[in-house]
């Protein structure tokens, strides 16, 4: 993930903490995966997120994940 693409997301998001997971290409994301990921960035705590995949360089899959502050 380069740096253009991170100021990109937050200047669309303003005011949002951003997470993202770098997942190798060859990973299916599915349902299941993205829940697990979802739970282990909650750590027990309930937030509203967004998540939007994007291929970038280097053939990776990134999820941004978006906390409503």
């Amino acid at each position: 993930m380069c740096q253009d693409d991170v100021i990109e997301v937050l200047k669309a998001n303003p005011g949002k903490e951003m997470y993202y997971l770098d997942i190798l290409e060859k990973v299916d994301v599915n349902k299941s995966t993205l829940s697990h990921n979802l739970a282990a960035l909650r750590k027990g705590n309930q937030i509203n997120v967004r998540t939007e995949t994007r291929m970038i360089a280097q053939k990776k899959r990134e999820i941004y994940i978006y906390k409503w502050q």
